[in-house]
């Protein structure tokens, strides 16, 4: 039997104490205490001291330590007494500043005045020693099966076997922490399993004026909380916007800047998602190498570090896109950072809403203020008039209203040819057509809006005389049911745009990113997500959460994850855009073939979809570059 006792933490301080008073000792000279030990540093201490109890004021102290091997050991204090009026006190233990370490006493003798050069009366016994696991390793305990044949069913372990168990402890410390690259429009969450570095790092391609993000999964894998940093180096440092995507609705989806805020936590046996946004913006043409490094604060965890590397092609995206890029803003024109953050996306629609007619926000001269805060003349704006709806349908009364709004629009310098009236949502009915017609008898210049096909093309030709534009959901696109209205919509002659619905942070990010490349393939003349919205950061049971952005303590906007991909897929559209042209002007049929052909692959792929949309912006890239 043995007395087995570890030391979880720094402050950990255990001792056996015994002390004897001074009646008990009388005139006795010397005192010897005489163990059989056994730890795994030379920290395990046997010691006699006088004038108090071990752990207080001691006085005349004298001890020896163990040799730190995993093996018995006879460990021998002996006391010359300086006062036979004080006690002596006895110990056996470790001190503060000791973690990690662990301990066993055997034998105990304790001798007054012993025989000078004798031998404490020890059996000796060299009889294998088996401990709990959690005094050994106390952090592999919950998972010794892990340990293999170093431990027993109970969970107990061969003292002896310590040096082992230390090193395979070690070796599951570091496999406790794991990262890899994934593809970036993976849906990933908590429990996401983390599969290891491949040793090929993070590495990225884009044109200059361009932006994209990959994601790095981090894993711990220990049974408590971990805190880690992460550090950027080298020349890429300066391209890349490393984010802590922090959970909404349980779904990593908010980036938390780690530039100016460096340190982050993942919870126990959890998975954390990091965001490497890349911006390139005017960066020379060349390859950018560094760095990425994650730091535990634990120490006995290694840092981890993987390359990075930037390229930048000598191909510049344009500032402007070719068609139309609406995200349903809801006024967001008069909010500065999300107006910069439509613009720096290239958004070119921007929206209006009007609930009321004659209440808050339904003043007229917000048209103006949101025109004067919009640069240049290549927008276009949506009035969405929520009122009309409401009341059953356009009444004569809102001829007026209509008449005052048109003046505005003029006053700031936009024509009928740059907006539109979105009067219903996503409805094809008998109140929207007589509306629409009412409109139109009024004011025929006014063009209207619609969302919505009807699966009867009959429909779509019966409202084609009264509206200007065809925006059916994306998922109409391609749909055996609604075939021949898209056809009928298209033979109109009327523009045609497409919109996705529904953003939501558990929506899977690939279809904001793959949205503008069918939008390319049908060759539709405008590309929406609905909506621009910020999302709630507490919402209520059942109730949906819509919204792409966030807003951060300040009122500003933070672009959100699937932001970042819906714009970078705007950006895909300007590649395939850019290599169409080259192949028209060098007369490249083959080149000509390419846009179309990855757009086929890229809307065609489901697993791996962000690693087949890399792999087609590196063909167009490398068409461009040619």
């Amino acid at each position: 039997a043995a007395l087995v006792f570890g030391m979880p933490t720094m402050k950990s301080w255990q001792f056996l104490v015994f002390d004897i008073p001074a009646e008990r000792l009388g005139d006795a000279r010397t005192v010897r205490l005489t163990a059989r030990v056994m730890g795994t540093r030379p920290n395990l201490a046997v010691l006699l001291g006088e004038s108090g109890s071990w752990g207080n004021v001691v006085t005349g102290v004298t001890g020896a330590n163990n040799s730190g091997q995993p093996q018995w050991e006879t460990v021998t204090a002996l006391l010359t007494r300086s006062d036979r009026s004080t006690m002596v006190t006895a110990a056996i233990g470790v001190d503060y500043n000791s973690q990690g370490v662990w301990a066993a006493i055997g034998e105990i003798v304790l001798e007054i005045d012993p025989p000078a050069n004798s031998q404490p009366a020890l059996s000796g016994s060299s009889e294998a020693l088996f401990v709990p696991l959690a005094a050994i390793a106390p952090e592999q305990a919950a998972e010794a099966a892990r340990l293999g044949d170093l431990v027993d069913a109970s969970g107990y372990a061969a003292a002896a076997a310590s040096d082992e168990i230390a090193a395979a402890a070690a070796r599951l410390a570091q496999e406790a922490f794991n990262w890899q690259i994934v593809d970036n429009l993976m849906v990933v969450g908590p429990d996401t399993p983390v599969n290891g570095d491949d040793g090929r790092g993070f590495a990225m391609r884009l044109p200059q004026n361009a932006a994209d993000a990959g994601i790095l999964l981090a894993r711990n894998d220990t049974d408590r909380p971990q805190s880690y940093m992460l550090r950027l180096s080298g020349d890429a440092a300066a391209l890349v916007e490393p984010s802590l995507l922090r959970l909404i609705d349980g779904v990593p989806d908010l980036p938390h800047s780690l530039k100016a805020d460096p340190v982050f936590e993942i919870g126990r046996r959890q998975t954390a998602a990091l965001e490497l946004a890349v911006a390139t913006g005017d960066a020379a043409p060349g390859v950018y190498a560094g760095t990425l490094d994650i730091i535990p604060a634990d120490g006995k965890f290694a840092v981890r570090s993987m390359p990075l590397e930037i390229t930048v092609d000598p191909v510049r995206l344009p500032d402007v896109m070719p068609i139309r890029v609406y995200n349903w803003d809801y006024g967001a024109a008069l909010d500065p950072s999300t107006r910069d953050l439509l613009l720096e996306s290239r958004v070119n629609v921007f929206s209006i809403p009007f609930f009321e007619m004659d209440a808050p926000p339904a003043d007229l001269g917000r048209i103006g203020e949101a025109v004067r805060a919009l640069p240049g003349d290549g927008f276009e704006l949506t009035i969405e008039v929520w009122f009309v709806r409401a009341s059953g349908g356009w009444k004569p009364e809102y001829n007026a209203w209509l008449d005052r709004l048109t003046a505005t629009l003029a006053e700031a310098g936009l024509g009928y040819d740059r907006w539109y009236l979105h009067i219903y949502d996503e409805q094809l009915h008998r109140e929207f057509l007589d509306s629409a017609r009412a409109i139109q008898a009024h004011d025929p210049k006014v063009r209207i809006f619609s969302d919505m096909l009807d699966r009867d093309p009959a429909v779509v030709e019966q409202f084609a005389p009264y509206l200007a534009l065809w925006c059916p959901v994306a998922g109409h696109i391609g749909s055996p049911i609604f075939k021949d209205s898209f056809a009928a919509a298209r033979a109109t002659g009327l523009p045609v745009w497409t919109y996705a619905c529904d953003a939501m942070p558990q929506q899977a990010p690939g279809g904001y990113r793959t949205l503008p490349w069918l939008a390319w393939r049908e060759k539709l003349d405008g590309c929406s997500f609905w909506t621009a919205r910020t999302v709630n950061f507490r919402t209520e049971p059942g109730k949906p959460n819509y919204g792409i952005n966030y807003l951060d303590a300040a009122g500003n906007v933070i672009a959100g994850r699937r932001w970042k991909m819906w714009r970078a897929g705007l950006e895909d559209y300007l590649l395939l855009d850019l290599v169409a042209a080259k192949a028209a002007r060098d007369n490249d049929a083959e080149l000509a073939r390419l846009p179309g052909r990855l757009a086929d692959q890229v809307l065609a792929a489901t697993a791996d979809q962000g690693k087949v949309v890399a792999e087609a912006r590196r063909q167009l890239l490398e068409a461009l570059s040619r």
